[in-house]
């Protein structure tokens, strides 16, 4: 079931049927893929505001060698790749691919503008979905600037939990998603995992993690 517009940061403090008369006014149009649909590939130019109504996509880029390389993984509802629409270069720097079926909404730029103009709230959130934006790709930085294999997940985990606010964390990410971001393969992260699973800081059961000792987390953190 798809969740309302009104939970997605975009529309944050916006009444649902003011998001809906926006949106009309706005000439938005609706488009549906199927899983494993290419959106837009690597390169493509981000002429319209893209809006992600129901669904899952991943943002993904291609090295010289042909290797795909995870960037992002994005649930609805959520405005695909903001920090590309006002870009003078616009061009996406990751391809878009649905990995379930997905709903899109799009607008052209003008448009966006005209609606940023008329409503307050909407431009606030967008100024604060680029910042948090700009603290994604700071992130990837910062977790390959650590030494151990447990610092960068160490790190990845507190993360979570300040997000979060508990200790039982659900983690949206693969094993291979999070070495790409981490820089460095599955079976050493996976190795890693397992070793502090044994050693009985985190218990790790599927997409769900516990951590059992918040303080050696920072420990590891600190490496």
């Amino acid at each position: 079931m798809a969740k309302p517009l009104s939970t997605c940061r975009l529309f944050r403090g916006i009444d649902p049927e003011r998001i809906l008369l926006l949106l009309e006014e706005a000439d938005v149009r609706s488009r549906t893929y199927a899983k494993g649909d290419v959106i837009a590939p690597q390169g493509a130019r981000y002429t319209q505001m893209l809006l992600l109504t129901e669904g899952l996509i991943s943002a993904e880029t291609t090295d010289s060698y042909h290797n795909t390389l995870h960037v992002e993984r994005i649930a609805a509802p959520a405005i695909i790749a903001p920090s590309s629409l006002f870009a003078e270069n616009d061009r996406l720097p990751a391809g878009l691919t649905a990995r379930t079926p997905v709903t899109i909404l799009s607008l052209s730029r003008e448009s966006f503008v005209s609606l940023l103009q008329q409503e307050r709230e909407l431009l606030i959130n967008f100024m604060e979905i680029l910042s948090s934006t700009n603290t994604f790709l700071s992130e990837q930085v910062v977790y390959r600037t650590y030494k151990t294999m447990k610092g960068k997940f160490a790190n990845y985990l507190l993360r979570l939990m300040e997000e979060q606010q508990t200790n039982d964390l659900h983690n949206e990410l693969t094993q291979r998603e999070m070495a790409e971001i981490f820089g460095v393969t599955r079976p050493a992260l996976a190795r890693a995992i397992g070793e502090m699973a044994d050693e009985g800081s985190i218990y790790v059961q599927g997409k769900h993690i516990t951590v059992l000792f918040p303080e050696k987390l920072k420990q590891y953190a600190k490496n």
